[in-house]
């Protein structure tokens, strides 16, 4: 009698569902990058395939997985390539006056994001403030901010 050899699914990151914690009431979704609950239709048609959600401690280790598997990063290049000329002059700007005042926040963030070919981590603390911050200062609205700051 010949046996089945068991083969697992390998896990493809940009689509895959996590456990974080204790909480088996949702399931982080790679794919949509936020919690869904357990009987989402989409979560549920994805389990139908034989592929079983994985789990993590806490978001900080899943974010550092995601983004050691280039799910939550973006290249400095494509990021930047994303900014009207308009904008990126007006984020330099509201740069250079941060600096002025002793803040160095967008500074901080633009010289990281200028090292060419460096993947940014989109939930890296310096990123998701610099974020936050040209939303706030009405550089950018947040629906072209989570667009700029979307992974490739």
């Amino acid at each position: 009698m010949v046996l089945p050899v068991y083969r697992p699914i390998p896990v493809y990151y940009p689509d895959w569902y996590w456990f974080v914690g204790s909480d088996k009431t949702q399931v982080f979704s790679s794919a949509r990058m936020r919690f869904v609950p357990v009987a989402d239709a989409t979560y549920g048609a994805w389990l139908s395939t034989g592929r079983v959600p994985l789990s993590a401690d806490d978001m900080a280790a899943l974010y550092g997985v995601l983004f050691t598997q280039g799910v939550t990063s973006v290249s400095a290049s494509t990021l930047l390539g994303r900014l009207s000329v308009a904008e990126y002059t007006a984020i330099r700007q509201a740069a250079a006056a941060q600096l002025a005042q002793g803040s160095g926040q967008l500074e901080q963030w633009l010289d990281m994001a200028r090292v060419a070919d460096r993947g940014i981590n989109l939930y890296d603390p310096v990123t998701t403030a610099a974020k936050a911050a040209l939303v706030a200062a009405g550089l950018l609205t947040q629906s072209r901010a989570d667009a700029v700051f979307a992974p490739e």
